[in-house]
């Protein structure tokens, strides 16, 4: 199976760095003051500025597929140890 890094782009009119594609890093759990923690996309631009996107606002961003960084071998789920989950890729 081939992998492919996501690629996302802010599209409202408000978004920081509007229509330039940006890395997906990394999802992490984003508490604003005074607001309830939301899941965000955490992105890198081409300059190293990264950025959080909540994920909920699925209107104001579009995601891509970037060139596959490698192909893996899924392990099928039976021969996977308990607890160990299936095959993980990590990019960076």
């Amino acid at each position: 199976m081939k992998v492919h890094p996501v690629e996302f782009r802010g599209t409202h009119p408000y978004s920081f760095r509007r229509d330039q594609w940006a890395a997906v890093i990394g999802v992490a759990m984003v508490e604003p003051d005074g607001l309830p923690p939301r899941p965000c996309f955490v992105v890198r631009f081409a300059d190293g500025v990264t950025d959080y996107t909540p994920m909920h606002d699925s209107g104001a961003y579009e995601l891509r597929a970037a060139q596959p960084t490698e192909s893996v071998e899924a392990t099928p789920q039976s021969e996977t140890p308990p607890g160990k989950g299936g095959a993980s890729v990590n990019v960076i």
